[in-house]
Formats: structure tokens, sequence, C-alpha cells
């Protein structure tokens, strides 16, 4: 395998015509090893100049003549397909297989067969099908098997490494990445042995095995240097940065990303991004926060250029908390405000507004220190005229004075508020991802009890994820209202257990408006428990079915919550015993419940709480509380 070519677009421009003619020279001399050697060529070129080996191969694809075998015409096609792999052009894949698929299966030969199969795994898992594509994958490999094609099966278990790299699958893609890397590695295939290593070493990391993912990384990178391609020595070194940074390891990370930015691929603005923002991370961490500065700034208007959202949330942060670090906090706040705007887009407008609002306070704060300034200069002339006058020049000064720190104190309050706004938005978002993840690990799992627990999971973090959402977008940040939140959380579990076989109605009665988030929460989880129990077990046999839920202060103005329905009445020890009735009786616990339980029509559960705090709106957001 050839190592060292000299990247520039002149070279390759010359190399380009060269390689034109003597193409055709070698085509008609129908020479299968010189036909490797050629794919072996640009198998290396791809690494340092992609767009020179496409128009290579193009050009090679539209000079074929009949001189050109059929299998070789189906080659030319599909490593076309593999080029642009590089840059996940699904598309082009896809085009570059039809043209290649006709002429390797006429052919006949079982290995580029098997390697077409490879190549449309990779289109499926180009598009997000990973089942699709890991159908094509372990079609490919029982043939490389049944060929025995070491460097085959090497390729089979890297693609599978890939796809299960992507479906959060990190034992499998660890356990697939270092059995390519082996077989790579005997076989000489530096390039792709990296790349092997490589995902073994995430799949380790991923699973918490440091040490493994140390010596994965490692031995990623010997291949890459092995290997003699700047591209590849650079990714390897950006592996080991990221690696060393995540265990805190700061100095051996500044000296991989160093080395990784010094053999970048020039060309490739992301890749440079990737690098400068983990060696920015490293200096943030030690404390050397102007060279943060100096590397960020640089690359932050890069970023602007390419418009890459995740950079233009990230470079900032960490800019703005240099400066803070630094003590200089007006350029710390410009950064923030930088990162405030890019950070979350459902939020963009609203943040804009209070940036506005701050800004508007801040001009007429200095046009009103202008006319105080003025109004001082007129009366110290006029003090030299009494005494008297003098006095009441120093207590103005003084109400002057205390309305600054009140307004100060209010700009605080304000700031604190947004702050408080945006950890609950960010809270709801992470809970809205768990939720998202258990939704797409149930389409997985054919376990019946299995399946009812994760949903039952997805429906506790949803519980929680209504309320955080209520506090970013209400007017007061640290009260639910109640009425609002019962209402969606019924809503949400009549929508997620409804189906044409069983109707089932949820009512619901609430005379609580507001509480606090302490209170709330476990409320929510209470509610949520005992309206799933209700559906899933009290109507069995039944079609239709009513769930009546009320939540009000009794007369020992005790905090109450009924749940009751219309069905069988009784339920059987397994569910009585249940993780889901455990934490009812837990959550109770938490806010000093009695739980009592009746049975004459239907099922009902009724708790009467002694620990709870309800924020009063007629009295300017007093607290009524109780802890008896």
């Amino acid at each position: 395998m050839k190592k060292n070519l000299i990247p520039g677009s002149t070279f390759w421009s010359l190399l380009l015509i060269i390689f034109a003619s003597v193409v055709q020279d070698q085509l008609q001399a129908q020479n299968t090893e010189t036909f490797r050697d050629i794919r072996d060529d640009i198998s290396i070129l791809k690494w340092n100049d992609l767009d020179s080996a496409i128009q290579m191969m193009t050009t090679l694809w539209n000079r074929q003549t009949t001189m050109v075998s059929v299998q070789e015409q189906g080659i030319i096609a599909l490593e076309i397909s593999k080029l642009y792999n590089e840059k996940r052009d699904c598309d082009q894949i896809r085009h570059w297989i039809v043209e290649a698929e006709p002429l390797l299966i006429e052919a006949s030969d079982d290995r580029w067969v098997a390697e077409l199969a490879y190549q449309k795994g990779y289109e499926a898992f180009c598009r997000g099908m990973y089942e699709e594509a890991m159908v094509h994958i372990l079609e490919g490999l029982r043939i490389m098997e049944e060929l025995n094609d070491d460097e085959g099966i090497a390729l089979g278990h890297l693609r599978m490494s890939r796809i299960f790299h992507f479906t959060f699958k990190m034992a499998q893609s660890g356990e697939y990445g270092r059995r390519a890397g082996e077989a790579f590695e005997r076989l000489e295939n530096y390039p792709d042995a990296w790349d092997a290593w490589s995902f073994a070493g995430h799949g380790s990391r991923m699973e918490g095995d440091s040490l493994q993912a140390q010596f994965c990384f490692e031995r990623g990178m010997a291949m890459a240097e092995q290997s003699g391609l700047r591209q590849v020595m650079g990714l390897a070194y950006n592996d080991l940065g990221s690696f060393y940074m995540e265990m805190n390891r700061y100095d051996s990370a500044e000296i991989y990303f160093e080395k990784a930015l010094e053999y970048r691929d020039t060309m490739n603005v992301r890749q440079e991004m990737v690098i400068k923002n983990g060696l920015g991370q490293v200096f943030l961490a030690t404390d050397q926060y102007q060279k943060c500065i100096d590397l960020l700034s640089g690359a932050l208007t890069t970023v602007y250029e390419t418009g890459d959202i995740f950079f233009l949330t990230e470079i900032p942060e960490y800019i703005a908390r240099s400066y803070e670090g630094l003590g200089q906090y007006d350029s710390a706040y410009k950064y923030m405000e930088i990162n405030w705007k890019y950070s979350d887009s459902l939020f963009t407008q609203n943040q804009d507004e209070a940036l506005e609002e701050m800004r508007s306070k801040y001009e007429s704060d200095k046009k009103d220190a202008l006319i105080i300034q003025q109004q001082h200069e007129r009366v110290y002339i006029m003090a030299l005229l009494a005494l008297a006058l003098l006095l009441a020049i120093l207590f103005y000064r003084r109400y002057v004075a205390k309305k600054k720190m009140t307004e100060l104190l209010n700009k605080r309050n304000e700031e604190k508020d947004f702050l408080l706004r945006e950890i609950h938005h960010r809270v709801k978002n992470n809970l809205q991802i768990l939720s998202s993840l258990l939704s797409i690990q149930s389409e997985y799992i054919q376990d019946e009890n299995a399946l009812n627990a994760i949903v039952e999971g997805r429906n506790r973090v949803q519980s929680m994820s209504f309320i955080h959402q209520q506090l970013y977008s209400k007017d007061n940040v640290t009260a639910v209202d109640m009425r609002i939140y019962v209402k969606e959380l019924c809503d949400h579990l009549s929508q997620t257990f409804s189906s044409p076989q069983k109707e089932i109605d949820i009512l619901y009665e609430n005379e609580i408006d507001l509480v606090d988030v302490e209170t709330a929460i476990p409320l929510g989880l209470i509610i949520n428990e005992l309206i799933t129990n209700s559906i899933k077990y009290a109507f069995e046999g039944q079609q239709k079915g009513e769930i009546k839920v009320r939540l009000w202060l009794n007369e020992e103005e005790n905090l109450c919550l009924r749940v009751a329905d219309d069905g069988q009445g009784t339920i059987s020890s397994t569910v009585s015993s249940s993780f889901g009735t455990d934490l009812v009786n837990i959550l109770s616990k938490k806010l000093k419940g009695k739980v009592t339980v009746e049975t004459g029509q239907g099922y009902s559960t009724e708790i009467v709480f002694h620990r709870f705090k309800i924020i009063d709106p007629g009295i300017g957001g007093g607290l009524q509380w109780a802890d008896n």
C-alpha cells in the first residue's frame, strides 16, 4: 500500500492528466493486478484529496469502452459510490450502486456481489435506516465468510461496528470494532485499522471501560501513524485528545489536540472546529483563559461563515467563561449573549426581547445619570449661597444612591428570573430527550412486561416534564398551576392508553390553583401511577370505563387527592405489591400523606396530605403551607 502522498491542488490536477492517459493503456492491457493497483492508489488519494479521487474515477468511467470487462466496469461504479461515502451524499451513493449492480451480477463474482451488499448497507445507513443496513451487511458478511476472505470479513465487522455505534449498542460496537481492527492490522490496511480501533475505543468509553478505551485509541493512533496519512493521523490524535479530556488528564489532552491541529485536513473546516473546540475546553479547564480566548475567537469567525449551530452554542460559552475567569465581566456578558442567542431556537425571540429591554434600561440609566450630574453642578453653585441648601443636596444624593441600589437589585432579580427559566427549560428538554429515547427503545422490545415498564417509565418522565414546561413558560417561575397540569397529565395518559377496544373517560375536578415545585412533582407522579393502575387493571373484560380525579382542601385545610374508577373494584396481590404501588406509598410519605383505599363501588384511592405548599395568587403570590 502506498504512503505519504503529497497534498495540494496543483499536484492532483497534474496527476489527474497523467492518470487519464496511463489508465487507458492499462485497461487496454486488461491487467487485473494493475487495475487492483489503481484502486489501491485511489483508496489512498481519497484521504488527501477526495474531490480529485472522485474526478479520477469518474474520468475512468467516462472513458471506458469495450476494452474494459463487464466486471471492471461494475467495480469502477462501485468504487465511485464508496468514495461518496466520505461525503455522506446518499443520492450519489445510490446512483452509482444502480450503475454497478447489473454489471457485477452479470460478472457473477461472489466477492464483488458481497461488496455490493456492503455498499447497499452503507446507503441505508446514510439514510438512517439501520435495520435495513444491517440486513445488507450480514448478507455480504455471509458471502465473505464462505469465501474465507479475511479483508472482506474485517470490512463487514467494521460496518457492523458503525451501525451498533449509531444505535447506541456500545458493547457490540466495541467488540466488532476490535475484531475489525485486529484483522486490518494483520493485513496492513492501516487507514481502515485506525477506523475500526476508533469505533472500538468509543464503544469501550461509552461502556465505562476507560482502560480498554485507552488501549483502543492508542492502537488507532499507531495505525494512523503507520499509514502516513496526515488526515488520518489528525483524526486519531483528536480521538486521544477527547478521551484524555474526558478523563481530566488535561496535560495529555492538550498535547494530542495540538498534534491533531497540526495534522488536520486543512480543507475540512468542521474537523478544525471540532479540534479547536476540544483544545479550548482544555485551556478553560486548566485556567489558561487567554489561550482559550485567542484560540476560539478566531474559530468563532470561521463558525459565523459556516453557520454551524453546534459551535455557535458552545464556543461563545467557553470564551465567556474565560473572560469571567480573567475578571472581564463586560466581555463575558457579551459572549454569553451570543451563547443564549443560539442555544435554543425556541427561545431566541424571547431572549432577544429580554436583552433589548436590558439595553434600553442601560441607555435610560446613562441619560438619567447625565441629568443628575447636570443637576448636581447647578446645586453645587447654589450651595455656596446657603448652608441649608448644601444640606438639602446631601440628602438628595443619598436618595439617588438608594434609588440606584434599588434599580441594581431589581435588575439582578430579573437576571436571576431569566436564568431560572432557562434552567427549567433545559431540564424540560432533557426530560423530553429521555422520554424520546424510551419511546425509541420500546420499538425494539418484544417482551410485553418489559414494554409496559418502558411505557410507564416514559409516563413518569412526561409527568415531570409538564411541570418544568409550565415553570419556564409562565410568569411565576416557582409555582405550578395544578388546573392546567392535571388536565395535561390526564389528556396525555388518555392518549397513551387509548384503543378502539376500550373506551375510558378521565374526568377531573380541581379546586387547587398554584402549588410549589416540591409539592407538584410527587403529586403529579402519584396521580400518574393511580390513573395508570386503574387503566391497566380496573376494566378487564369491560369496553367502557370512567376514572375521576379530584384535588381539594378539606375542612382541616389539608390537601386531599382522590382517584376513583367504576371498574371491578379489586386488584391482584401482584399489582398491589408492584413498583407503581410502592412509588405511590413512598411519595405519599414525602408529603406526609395518609392513604385510604375503598373497593365498594369500583376502586378508589384517597390520600390526605399534611405537608404541602399552596401559593395563593390572591395575596400577591403569598404562601399557604402546612407541615403537620
